[in-house]
């Protein structure tokens, strides 16, 4: 997602691991999305969104997994060190008081914040992830943080995970906050995915110092004294990754209204709010064919207009909209304000499949659908050989629920060669065969495969040998007229 927010203001991720229980699938979620995050974090072109890395273990001793490291120029090694998490991590019985760990991991953390240059420009926030219930940690973090810690840590946030398969704890709401010594401590219950791992550990990387919000979404009132219920929403590409974007681009948001679709383009400073009110609720199975557009993310924002009251309960409401669509496995149809005659978009909105958020999509207007209009809707019987055929082919493929290796590719490494190599290479080579007599250096084989090219940027081979000739004659006519004065 492009941000808003400057990189003066950006936030160094420290990741701190309560490893109490053998959950070696859990680490590799956590891995995965830490990877992805660094990565995504670290490579914006023109500058880094993410100042810098730390990770270590919860215990006594700390362990120190990840010293805080910038990404700009160590982006290997970050990754190198983040393999640890499954190597080196060993289940650690808590044989000590828990305030004397948490105390301990602080300490650790406050001094190598000391040490590391970028930790006096940008704020660190801490998040904590434990296989215990997440109040016990969190109550240790408010009682041992004091206003020295807040010299370098700006908030701490405790995540516990789910640690038995089928059997979630018993749901809580999240406390709303408390300051220990100016730094906000605050947590809650995550399932172990990786999705939701990696939505936990981008939210440092989305906007979060925008001035205002993306979308205003107005649920109408059920009793005519009562106040409708309004939604502040950040709008946020699920495809596109700020890794994509050339930073003139991804340095700017702005929504804006284009007939019948609502787009995000990267034009300007300034954000226009758009107000969406909710029409009815509709079933998600007959949504499908009428959506028009990729899906959006909308998160609930986090508008530096906004206090962090008003913040925290705007999440709330988002969160308890999000379970009860989910539930009942209904949407929202919405369509943005207008004039009676403006044409202005018709959208369904849906609960984010693995957050507390919303998902948007855009649907085409019934003037568009001509396939539901003009196609017969009579379906031919299929005959017997054929649908034999057919069930043959599928039964003997195999069977079994998405994993998440079902889901593994060459992104990650590839985004990774993407971002570290360079092109200094060529130059240096050619400053080094500069002034030499060395004849052959410049037929030398490549020592890495070449890029594909354009090819209204290539030299057209007719105009080489154009070149060729021209030179050929301007030489004879030299020789020419130096043998002429010779004679003369």
């Amino acid at each position: 997602m492009a941000t808003r927010q400057p990189f003066s203001a950006q936030s160094i991720l420290f990741i701190l691991l309560d490893y109490t229980q053998d959950r070696k699938e859990d680490l590799l979620n956590i891995h995965k999305a830490l990877e992805s995050t660094v990565v995504v974090g670290g490579g914006v072109v023109g500058g880094t969104r993410l100042p810098g890395v730390g990770a270590g273990v919860l215990g006594s001793p700390y362990s120190r997994l990840l010293p805080l490291t910038p990404l700009r120029g160590h982006l290997p090694a970050v990754l190198t060190s983040l393999n640890r998490i499954l190597t080196d991590l060993e289940p650690r019985e808590r044989v000590v008081d828990l305030t004397l760990m948490v105390q301990e991991a602080l300490d650790c953390v406050v001094a190598d914040a000391a040490s590391f240059p970028p930790a006096s420009q940008h704020p660190i926030q801490v998040v904590v992830l434990t296989w215990e219930h997440f109040s016990v940690v969190t109550e240790a973090f408010s009682l041992l943080l004091t206003h020295n810690h807040s010299r370098y840590l700006s908030a701490v946030h405790v995540a516990g995970l789910e640690c038995c398969e089928g059997e979630s704890q018993s749901p809580e709401v999240p406390p709303l906050g408390e300051v220990a010594g100016v730094v906000w401590v605050t947590g809650a219950t995550y399932p172990p995915d990786p999705y939701t791992l990696t939505a936990l550990f981008k939210s440092w990387l989305r906007e979060v110092k925008g001035k205002k919000p993306h979308v205003h979404l107005t649920l109408s009132p059920y009793i005519q004294d009562k106040e409708p219920i309004k939604l502040l929403l950040d709008v946020q590409e699920m495809i596109i990754e700020p890794v994509c974007l050339p930073s003139a681009l991804a340095s700017r948001l702005t929504l804006q209204t284009n007939l019948i679709r609502t787009v995000s383009s990267t034009q300007g400073n300034c954000v226009n709010v758009w107000d969406v009110e909710v029409l009815k609720l509709v079933k998600g199975e007959n949504v499908a064919a009428a959506v028009f557009g990729p899906p959006y993310y909308l998160l609930p924002t986090s508008a530096t207009s906004l206090t962090f009251t008003e913040i925290w309960h705007n999440k709330q409401y988002v969160a308890s909209v999000s379970e009860e669509l989910a539930v009942r496995d209904i949407g929202l149809l919405a369509k943005v304000r207008g004039t009676p005659t403006s044409l202005t978009p018709l959208l369904a909105i849906f609960p984010a499949p693995h957050c507390s958020a919303l998902t948007m999509v855009h649907l085409a207007p019934a003037e568009l659908m001509l396939a539901e209009r003009n196609t017969d809707g009579k379906i031919d019987e299929v005959p017997n050989k054929i649908s034999k055929e057919v069930c043959g082919h599928l039964n003997s493929l195999e069977e079994s629920e998405l994993r998440l290796e079902d889901q593994e590719s060459c992104l990650i490494p590839t985004l990774i060669h993407h971002l570290t190599r360079t092109s200094r290479g060529s130059s240096s080579s050619m400053r080094t065969s500069h002034g030499t007599t060395t004849g052959h250096q410049h037929n030398a084989a490549p020592t890495h495969r070449a890029l594909p090219q354009h090819p209204a940027f290539s030299v057209p081979p007719s105009s080489h040998r154009g070149g060729s000739v021209a030179r050929g004659r301007g030489s004879i006519g030299r020789r020419a007229s130096r043998a002429h004065a010779k004679n003369r």
